[in-house]
């Protein structure tokens, strides 16, 4: 038995074939060309961070996304050099750690954006985040445009990328996604105007992607389905094609007890047992 055994005697079965088999299934989904940028947060959605960041670079994913600077930074330890773009605002004062690791921050506010300009000493990529309804963190998309033009000015910054997240869990909330597309898409449409052509765009994540909604954007970021979770309520998607890459948890038997008829077991004795066990 060696450590890891010796301190959990639990394990699960990942099985990363299963997972290169959803993410040809989700690349069968789209456009040729439409680039898939795999979410990776909180361990890979518990399935084990390092070994699937791995394999997912290797079948072709643009880029990884993750919200955990510790969990990014392990990754560039253990050796991936692919591009990891980060979920979440980072506070300014630690823009210069993920660009110490090579790692891509998302901006969405002029203090943030100024910061990472000081931070990077030569041009160096960025995302930013456009609130098309969610409410969470994000540039509101009515004032988008005007914010993106004025981060595209700084010094040292290449904005590599926009994005949205408008996700959904049942048919009849899809209408408001795609309210929320079209709106990002608006975002997009009027940065063009301006001479603002970001390499990637992306709108879809999982939800999007399971119920085809039209997206002119060129990546997609999906999560749940890659480990063939469903990101909607039950019965409201087909996941036909997908598969849980979480094959099955296994532990060892570490102890079996015996207890004779009558003695009260449990905290403060409030189990009794009536026959010899």
């Amino acid at each position: 038995m060696d450590r890891s055994e010796a301190a959990h005697p639990c394990w699960a079965d990942i099985d990363l074939e299963a997972l290169e088999r959803n993410y040809l299934n989700v690349q069968r989904r789209l456009k040729p060309g439409t680039h898939i940028m795999p979410s990776i947060k909180a361990d890979a959605y518990g399935h084990g961070v390092a070994a699937v960041a791995e394999r997912l670079f290797a079948k072709g994913a643009y880029a990884l996304a993750t919200g955990d600077i510790d969990e990014a930074i392990a990754l560039r330890r253990a050796g991936l050099t692919g591009k990891i773009v980060m979920f979440g605002g980072p506070l300014p004062e630690g823009l210069g750690e993920l660009l110490k690791h090579d790692l891509i921050p998302t901006l969405y506010d002029r203090e943030g954006a100024e910061a990472f300009s000081r931070a990077a000493t030569k041009p160096t990529p960025c995302y930013i985040k456009v609130d098309c309804g969610l409410g969470r963190l994000g540039v509101r998309a009515d004032e988008a445009a005007d914010f993106i033009a004025s981060v595209a000015r700084l010094p040292h910054v290449v904005i590599e990328g926009v994005y949205t997240h408008v996700p959904f869990a049942t048919r009849a909330s899809a209408e408001w996604s795609r309210r929320g597309i079209r709106s990002f898409e608006a975002v997009i449409a009027a940065l063009a105007k301006r001479g603002i052509r970001p390499a990637i765009t992306q709108a879809r994540a999982s939800s999007g992607v399971l119920m085809d909604l039209e997206d002119s954007s060129n990546t997609v970021c999906v999560g749940h389905i890659l480990y063939g979770l469903s990101s909607m309520a039950p019965g409201e998607a087909d996941m036909t094609g997908f598969e849980p890459i979480l094959k099955a948890v296994r532990g060892k038997l570490v102890h079996i007890g015996r207890h004779p008829a009558g003695r009260d077991l449990a905290i403060g004795g409030l189990y009794g047992l009536n026959a010899a066990r």
